[in-house]
């Protein structure tokens, strides 16, 4: 089948914080196009190829920031599961995310949540599987966790997602997991202050495209204090840094991160277990 072409589009018709998730796919989407990606996606190409949207005209040049960041959440999820003989995936705010895909083993059961016209672009573009479940709620209403049993194991991944929440709905979301589970561990990626302060004062990736409020950001040395003293749970935490695959950018990103006021003014990647 040529990926690359296809009789019959759907247009998106999504604004505002959904349509972050056409961003998303082109970048990953574009990065796995690439002889030398660090992703293997070509279910995303597939998607991307199936949807009527300007990408380029919208979101510029492709970066691989988006693509970077998932292949750190797929080597934390297949150290999760490799031990596991039973247990829960939960993919919260998952967009037009295709891990699932990417990972799946046959034995992976995979709950995909987020809002209704994300669900239904999911539902017309993906394939059917056994092992894929689609939830329409939003993160923050705590209705989805009654679908899930307490007592099992349980991964919850939040990639792309909270920085687009109150920081009080964060803290509120994060502490409902870790009261609602028994044993639980907790993906997500951050975005440092000034991040917020940018979306804040209006981020015009393009001349048509104005990147979403980020209301949430943490800085890198906070990130411990912030969780410890508010979820008063014994808990490990883990921050992961990115790491550009090439080229200049990948020596300068490595020089950068070596220096403590600039790593933590930097994106990251955290796992907070219970």
């Amino acid at each position: 089948m040529n990926i690359d072409k296809y009789d019959y589009k759907i247009k998106p018709n999504l604004n505002r914080i959904p349509e972050t998730a056409l961003w998303t796919l082109y970048n990953r989407a574009s990065e796995a196009k690439r002889n030398d990606s660090i992703i293997k996606d070509t279910m995303a190409i597939e998607v991307l190829n199936k949807i009527d949207f300007a990408y380029k005209l919208n979101f510029g040049k492709p970066e691989p920031s988006h693509a970077i960041r998932s292949a750190i959440f797929d080597s934390l999820v297949l150290n999760w599961i490799k031990d596991k003989k039973d247990g829960t995936i939960i993919s919260l705010g998952e967009g037009l995310e295709t891990q699932f895909f990417r990972l799946n083993n046959e034995k992976l059961f995979w709950n995909s949540i987020d809002l209704k016209e994300i669900i239904e672009i999911r539902n017309k573009l993906l394939p059917k599987h056994k092992n894929l479940n689609h939830l329409t709620y939003s993160a923050l209403d705590e209705r989805w966790l009654k679908h899930f049993d307490p007592q099992r194991d349980a991964l919850i991944i939040a990639q792309g997602l909270l920085m687009y929440f109150e920081p009080k709905e964060v803290i509120s979301l994060v502490k409902c997991i870790m009261d609602y589970f028994s044993n639980v561990k907790l993906l997500f990626d951050t975005i440092p202050k000034w991040m917020v302060h940018k979306t804040k004062k209006g981020w015009w990736k393009t001349k048509f495209y104005k990147v979403p409020e980020m209301p949430w950001g943490v800085n890198q040395n906070e990130i411990n204090q912030i969780f410890q003293d508010s979820l008063k749970y014994k808990m490990t935490i883990t921050i992961h840094q990115y790491r550009f695959p090439r080229g200049f950018i990948k020596l300068l990103f490595n020089l950068m991160i070596g220096f403590r006021f600039i790593r933590n003014r930097m994106n990251a990647i955290v796992e907070l277990k219970k």
